[in-house]
């Protein structure tokens, strides 16, 4: 049974959700909503007034530093779907950052981004990308705010992807169909066109209050909440236009989704006889006990603590990468790696403590599973010159591994210097070195990668430059001397990748 918490943050109000039970079961076990003093914008002062509002929302939900998933709004984050050549799984997120830059004005630096990619067993060739960003700036600034409410954040996303799961969960949309999902916080919307995990298009929708009227007052009691709902009227016709003729292979549009407050209740009927499709209320809180509550900005929080139900699903995260838990299983992982490399420890130890003529009869011993498996023994190896010939390679092992993490190691600086000169352009899929000791010492490096370039032309300039810029590193020419680029081929995936192979050796007169 697992347990979550997700907090959404509205325009003029925050909403938690803590739920436990499993993703198609799940149980509320606290649902509040807070009014905020003022409308939250980017600004750091609306933002940092955020902390003492949720700490009295996590008083009120009788929590003690809890674990939370956190909501932006859609309308302060960057959302961008396009679609390109598949790459292989280990390419796919620097791929798809670099495609990203084509459909924002930004500098990646200045962004916490994160990509989703689906590929389709009908179109295995295309990679269809959901690309999501915000600003540095204002992820710090909201982590700021929930440390000084005593929250601890678990992942930060986007209220489309929490509503997205929230419809994943209540199966309302069958698949390869696609849906307009309409998302009204009082004087403010979010119109979004959506297939499960991909938004094809999102568009935020907002009026100024009429003159003399001053601040909107909520949705359903009076003329402002009129015109947000006949400005969604008309972005929802042309939204559904313009994803038929810029999508025409995509599935289909459906139906429409809406998530609000306060909506009229005339307006669904409105909005279908224009768009001529069903309009459905998106019924987040479906075979939940007291569900009818997840409403609105709630169906969003409630989303949001979804995601903690949900294991084992690949989930996008604009926290900064070194604030985000590990990966589930990958604490068992280091756990039982961990005991592996003690138990080769603890039996090369032995072996070097006694002859290995001496080990014959201490073959019972090694004969237990977990030995045999982790120095990879068989019955033709259990015999004392095996045994010697296993120890050797061993102590080898060892010692190459102690070597190559030493600081100033030729394999230390090799790594460290590739994590800082290899650009988001460039791949590199293989990596291979030798050192030959005698009789005149030589360490050969190779690197095999692939390139990527907008203009297909300049992609063998952009392993050029790659190559120069390794090799003005003193250190490391002085470890490997100089690259250069043995091999270059365009791959058939798409005509704007180049594969290639960069060669060094560097030698000397004594060994080392």
């Amino acid at each position: 049974m697992a347990d979550g918490v997700g907090i959404y943050l509205g325009a003029q109000s925050i909403d938690l959700v803590h739920l436990s039970g499993t993703f198609r079961i799940p149980r509320v076990l606290a649902a509040h909503h807070l009014d905020l003093d003022r409308p939250l914008t980017d600004t750091p002062e609306t933002i940092a007034a955020l902390a003492p509002a949720l700490q009295r929302l996590v008083r009120q939900s009788h929590l003690t530093s809890p674990e939370a998933h956190l909501g932006l709004s859609a309308d302060t984050a960057i959302i961008r779907y396009f679609q390109m050549p598949t790459v292989p799984p280990q390419d796919r997120a620097g791929a798809a950052r670099f495609e990203a830059k084509k459909y924002h004005p930004f500098k990646l630096q200045d962004l916490n981004a994160d990509a989703h990619t689906v590929i389709l067993k009908s179109d295995p060739s295309v990679m269809r990308v959901m690309f999501y960003a915000a600003k540095k700036e204002l992820v710090a600034e909201h982590l700021r705010a929930l440390q000084q409410a005593d929250i601890q954040p678990r992942s930060m996303e986007t209220s489309l992807t929490s509503l997205m799961r929230a419809v994943r969960r209540t199966q309302q949309l069958p698949p390869r169909q696609s849906a307009i999902l309409i998302t009204v916080d009082r004087d403010m919307a979010t119109l979004a066109i959506i297939q499960h995990d991909l938004v094809y298009l999102a568009r935020n929708v907002t009026v100024l209050p009429r003159a003399g009227e001053g601040v909107s007052p909520a949705a359903g009691d009076g003329k402002p909440a009129a015109t947000i709902y006949d400005a969604l009227v008309n972005d929802t016709v042309v939204s559904a236009d313009y994803y038929r003729r810029r999508f025409p292979n995509e599935p289909p549009i459906t139906k429409v989704f809406v998530n609000g407050l306060g909506v009229p209740a005339a307006w669904p009927r409105e909005l279908s006889a224009a768009v001529e499709l069903p309009v459905e209320p998106l019924d987040a809180g479906r075979d939940v006990i007291d569900g009818q509550a997840l409403n609105g900005n709630a169906a969003i929080a409630f989303g949001l603590a979804l995601r903690a139900l949900e294991p084992g699903r690949s989930a996008v995260n604009l926290m900064p990468q070194d604030l985000q838990p590990p990966p589930q299983g990958v604490w068992r992982l280091m756990a039982v790696e961990a005991i592996a490399a003690v138990a080769v420890l603890m039996v090369l130890h032995q072996l070097s403590l006694q002859p290995v003529r001496r080990l014959a009869t201490q073959l019972s011993a090694l004969q237990h599973p977990d030995i045999v498996r982790v120095l990879q023994l068989n019955a033709a190896d259990m015999t004392p010159e095996r045994l010697q010939q296993r120890r050797a390679e061993l102590a080898a092992e060892l010692t190459l591994v102690r070597g190559a993490t030493a600081p100033g190691a030729p394999a230390a600086v090799l790594l460290s210097h590739l994590a800082t000169a290899t650009p988001d352009t460039v791949w590199l899929r293989r990596l291979g070195y030798r050192h030959v000791p005698t009789p005149k010492t030589a360490r050969e490096l190779s690197l095999e990668g692939s390139a990527y370039h907008a203009n297909a032309p300049s992609t063998l300039e952009t392993i050029n430059t790659y190559a120069a810029a390794l090799n003005r590193d003193a250190a490391f020419r002085a470890s490997f001397g100089d690259l250069a680029v043995t091999s270059v081929q365009r791959t058939t995936q798409s005509s704007h990748v180049t594969d290639f192979r960069l060669v060094s050796t560097a030698s000397s007169g004594g060994s080392s």
